[in-house]
Formats: structure tokens, sequence, C-alpha cells
């Protein structure tokens, strides 16, 4: 579970980057493209796609008994292919759609500045 829990919480993060980038980007759009019924579609896809991707590694995880201990045992291959497929996937989209934002967030906080103090900027 815990695997599943700590899925859709990436995801969900993932989800909150996409609807800020929205929100900022394409304010006028924003009211039609975030509605609450898209956004609980959004929220049940994540927990759907996060139980059924850990479905496989109830079997894949398993526990080898020693007479000193309990061993976990795992396929390291299945931990790089998800870090590659899910943690730096979504660090690269996010990454790249908070820097979009905040170019244009950036670039509005001088336009206003220049307003506010009088100044002419030559575009």
């Amino acid at each position: 579970m815990t695997g599943v829990c700590g899925l859709v919480s990436i995801l969900t993060y993932m989800a909150i980057c996409v609807e800020r980038y929205i929100v900022i980007i394409c304010p006028l759009h924003a009211s039609n493209w975030c509605t609450r019924s898209r956004i609980l579609l959004v929220i049940n896809s994540i927990w759907a796609f996060a139980i059924m991707y850990r479905l496989p590694y109830f079997d894949l995880i398993g526990t080898e008994k020693h007479e000193y201990g309990c061993f976990l045992e795992f396929l390291p291959f299945h931990w790089v292919s998800e870090f590659v497929f899910i943690h730096l996937s979504v660090f690269i989209i996010s990454a790249t759609l908070y820097y979009k934002t905040c170019k244009v967030l950036w670039s509005m906080e001088v336009l206003d500045y220049a307003r506010l103090n009088g100044h002419s900027l030559i575009t």
C-alpha cells in the first residue's frame, strides 16, 4: 500500500502542476478545462492507475526466511524502470511547466512594475 500512496502522491503533484500551468498560461480557458467533474475524473484516474501499476509488484516482491531473520527480495530492474518512467518523467515535465509558468509570471511582474513607476518598456 505504501507504493500505491507514494505513486498517487507523485501523480497528484503532477496534476497540480498541470492545473497551475493551465490557470496561469491560459486563464480564459481555465474555467472550461478545470471543472469539478474533470478534477474528480483526474483524481479517480490517478488512483486507478496507481493501483493497476502496483499490482504486479505484489508478485515480484516477497520475503525470504533465513534462520537469522527475513530479507526483502525484489528485482532491481523494476525499481530502475519505475524511477525512469515515473519519477524522472514527472520531474522533467513539472520543471518544464514551472519554468514556463515562472517566465510568464516574471514578465507580467516586470510590466506591472514598469507601469506603476511610469517607465516605458520597449518590447
